[in-house]
């Protein structure tokens, strides 16, 4: 396999982000960052359409908890839901685009910060571009396109 970007997104108010760029195998480099909600957001995805590179968003899914319903129907800043509006506008620009996207569960996240190494903060609000990584290192891990980081000879 040659060169494969990988963009896990963490959704939300505030978006992890992290590109992965994998040849022959091999996490070559990878980005963290994180964004808000809105024109950067999607000026970023229109940069990311451009580069011509081959590559698959790898995306956290979204499911509102009956645990948690009724304390996000009372908070002021996440009733608004911007996690399922980021994943609304991800799956139409990557069915305008015809890119892949996989969605992921967000209860993989304990799992995938086990697999990569890569703990999730305790602080949620510098989470999110760990949590991204997490998600498209597991999609790389899953499908074969890297070997475990311990099984990994070197």
């Amino acid at each position: 396999m040659g060169s494969l970007i990988v963009l896990g997104i963490d959704p939300g108010l505030t978006i992890g982000i992290a590109t992965v760029r994998v040849e022959n195998g091999r996490i070559s480099s990878n980005a963290k960052m994180q964004i808000q909600w809105g024109n950067d957001f999607v000026n970023f995805l229109e940069t990311i359409a451009t580069t011509g590179s081959e590559f698959v968003v790898v995306m956290e899914d979204f499911a509102l908890l009956e645990s948690k319903a009724e304390r996000v129907a009372r908070n002021k800043r996440s009733r608004k839901m911007e996690a399922v509006q980021v994943i609304g506008a991800v799956k139409f620009w990557c069915a305008v685009n015809k890119i892949k996207l996989v969605l992921q569960e967000p209860s993989l996240n304990p799992m995938n910060a086990k697999h990569s190494g890569v703990a999730i903060p305790t602080n949620h609000s510098v989470s999110h571009k760990v949590i991204a990584y997490n998600h498209a290192h597991h999609y790389l891990l899953s499908n074969g396109i890297i070997k475990h980081r311990l099984l990994d000879e070197d």
